[in-house]
């Protein structure tokens, strides 16, 4: 069934997602659209797809399992139970007008899944960090991160699974400290910060961030300029001259593109710890 870790979890994150925005799309489609044949047919074979991605996913996590914790899950059962009290069409009327009591509902409710999409590799990570606590204590670290609002407690003195705990709570917005063996609540800013690569988000010391930025911008400038370069040469010859600096922006492009992955490996480092 393959290897299941932080990245699975993620993925089952990102199909879920997938798949309750299609079952409203279609429900959409249905009452507001019945005679579109053609673009509910078209729905319902995302649809298909979607689930059978999302039961495959979930069927690894189960037999392996894991258990995926969410982040402010208590906050979004309580806008699932207000806003479950509206007719189907109430909402599609909210979300037109984009404005009213249910589509500020909507709205939040959105907004938290999005984050925990964006967070889905330290959901990911926690899913394996809390089995690894004693049962009294993963409980009540479980009930914080769904309350999302973290609390006093004591943590067991495992230095480098501890301090992974205390930077996977203060990414996923559980601002918190720990000190002597005690995980303590605090309104103080994380030393990380938040970047996107390729189509994930990860996180860096906050005194990595200006080269990281600036890697970044390089890497795509010097992409657009071999773009256009390997456009030209599909037209003409280049002679020795262009030939060299077409080489030289080969490998520039290389050496940026390892400078991104140096950057980035102790993030990816401790994707591959946590399991």
């Amino acid at each position: 069934m393959g290897k299941v870790d932080a990245r699975t979890v993620g993925a089952i994150i990102e199909a879920r997602k997938k798949y309750a925005e299609l079952v409203f799309k279609k429900g959409f489609v249905e009452r507001n659209s019945p005679g579109s044949k053609e673009l509910l047919e078209e729905v319902e074979r995302e649809l298909g797809e979607a689930q059978a991605k999302l039961t495959a996913l979930e069927e690894r996590a189960s037999s392996s399992n894991v258990e995926i914790i969410l982040p402010f899950k208590s906050r979004l059962d309580q806008l699932d139970a207000e806003i479950s009290q509206k007719e189907p069409k109430e909402m599609d009327e909210a979300l037109k007008a984009k404005e009213g009591a249910l589509f500020t509902l909507l709205s939040e409710k959105g907004a938290i899944i999005r984050s925990n999409v964006e967070h889905r590799l330290e959901i990911g990570k926690l899913a394996f960090l809390l089995p690894q606590f004693p049962k009294e204590q993963r409980d009540r670290l479980r009930g914080m991160v769904e309350a999302g609002k973290a609390e006093e407690m004591p943590i067991p003195n495992n230095e480098k699974k501890s301090k992974m705990l205390i930077a996977v709570l203060n990414r996923l917005g559980l601002g918190c400290r720990l000190e002597a063996g005690i995980l303590t609540p605090t309104q103080e800013d994380w030393e990380e910060g938040k970047v996107q690569l390729n189509n994930e988000y990860i996180w860096l010391d906050k005194t990595r961030l200006p080269a990281f930025a600036q890697n970044e911008k390089s890497i795509m400038e010097i992409s657009t300029k071999l773009q256009v370069k390997n456009a030209e040469r599909q037209v003409r010859d280049f002679g020795e001259e262009e030939m060299n600096e077409f080489n030289d922006l080969q490998s520039t492009y290389l050496t940026l593109l390892n400078m991104r992955k140096d950057l980035a490996q102790d993030y990816e480092n401790e994707l591959k710890e946590v399991h």
